[in-house]
Order: structure tokens, then sequence, then C-alpha cells
């Protein structure tokens, strides 16, 4: 937690400028062709990520924001005190000022509570959920999903773990992301565990699956006989 150093208020409009020159263009960027194994097309298209607003609240910890956000594939944008550079705004954002600002994905603030609370409200969040986050429960539901309206969500699948201990999969939509906690708008209750699961068990688990479906319908696992030749769609 970083408390806030002193420096002049930063222009929401010059703010919204750079966010708007960062958003990735629509469409996506780039495509590759994979065929399938049955022989069916199929095409991966690669997009860019959203902005993520890097507001410190010091210049150093605003860098070490940006610099986690480009690993992901993010384009930042930085405000802080002493920023400088085409991507960075030197001052501090007023926060109620988040409330006015489009385009953004995600906000990452390492700041005291009250700082962080004035962010939350702007931002349509319930601090409290963050707060629990931020105590180590990784993931926290908003009481109503009316309590996101100025934060963008995507859907997500996530792991809950059931009464008879085995996690099942659940859509859900997921707001902000600090790629150590994910705020859970919908979908979840309060209470409920959710199950980290990782690519090589989830691998693991597919390969299995697909096995099980070959021995049942005697080497396809979408049953018959694999197609030969010709390209399916």
């Amino acid at each position: 937690v970083l408390t806030p150093p002193e420096g002049r208020p930063a222009d929401p409009g010059a703010v919204q400028a750079l966010i708007d020159a960062a958003r990735p263009s629509p469409g996506p960027e780039a495509g590759f062709d994979m065929p399938g194994p049955t022989g069916e097309s199929n095409r991966l298209t690669l997009h860019g990520r959203g902005v993520v607003l890097c507001l410190g609240p010091t210049a150093q910890a605003a860098e070490i924001q940006a610099r986690a956000a480009r690993a992901m594939g993010a384009a930042p944008v930085l405000v802080a005190p002493g920023l400088r550079g085409p991507d960075a705004i030197d001052g501090v954002l007023p926060r109620a000022e988040l409330a006015t600002l489009r385009g953004i994905a995600a906000v990452i603030l390492w700041s005291h509570d009250e700082d962080m609370r004035a962010a939350a409200r702007a931002l349509g969040i319930d601090f409290s959920a963050l707060a629990g986050a931020r105590r180590g429960r990784g993931a926290a539901a908003a009481p109503d999903a009316s309590a996101a309206t100025h934060v963008n969500t995507r859907p997500a699948v996530v792991f809950v773990l059931e009464a008879d201990s085995v996690p099942e999969p659940r859509l859900v939509q997921v707001g902000l992301n600090d790629w150590d906690r994910t705020q859970v708008v919908s979908g979840v209750e309060d209470g409920e565990t959710l199950v980290i699961v990782g690519a090589a068990q989830l691998r693991a688990q597919q390969q299995e699956f697909l096995n099980r479906m070959r021995q049942r319908f005697g080497g396809s696992p979408f049953g018959g006989r694999a197609p030969r030749g010709g390209r399916g769609r």
C-alpha cells in the first residue's frame, strides 16, 4: 500500500485522449488457419487486449504496473506525479473522474483504503468486495450486477467446488483484473469456493476425456469413423 504523493490534478480530457489513442484497432490483429484432427477447418484469431489505466499512485508503481500490463498484451496509460513519456501524464487523476472515462478494461491502483474507496465508488464497485479480495479470497463477487455499470465486463468460466467436493464449471461475468485478483461481477454467491485448476491438469483431464470417447466410439471421439480427405466446415 502506497501513500499518494502530492501532485497537480491531471486533466481528464488529456487522459481520455491517451486512452483513445491506445485502444487496439477493431477486428483481429492476426489470423492462423488450424486444420482439425477430423478434417474440419479452424481459424485462430488474435485480438488486442484493452487499455489498462495505471494510477500508481507513485511514478515507480505506475511503471511497474505498466510493465505487467504490456507483458499481458494490454496497452497501458500511466497517470502519476513525475511521469514522462508518450503514454504517461504527470499528475494525480481525481478519482471521481474515473466515472467519466471511456474505454478502460482495467484500473490498477495500489493505495490506502480511503483512496481505493474513492476509486471504487467512481467505478461503481463495492469496495468491501475488493477489500476481501485483497485479504486473500482471490475473486470477489459484487452483490449486484448493476454495481459494475462503469466497468467493462466479459464472460469467463470458473470452477466452483460443489457439495461433493467436485469442481464444476460455471459461466460468470468478470470485471477488473490486476493479474493477482479478479473481480467476479455475477455468477457466484457469497461463501462459494472457487477452485484454481492449473493448465497442465486441465490438459490431462481433456486428454482423459478424449481417450474415453475414443474407446467408446471406436477410434473417433465424435462417433463413427474419422472422415477421410476433404475439409469440414
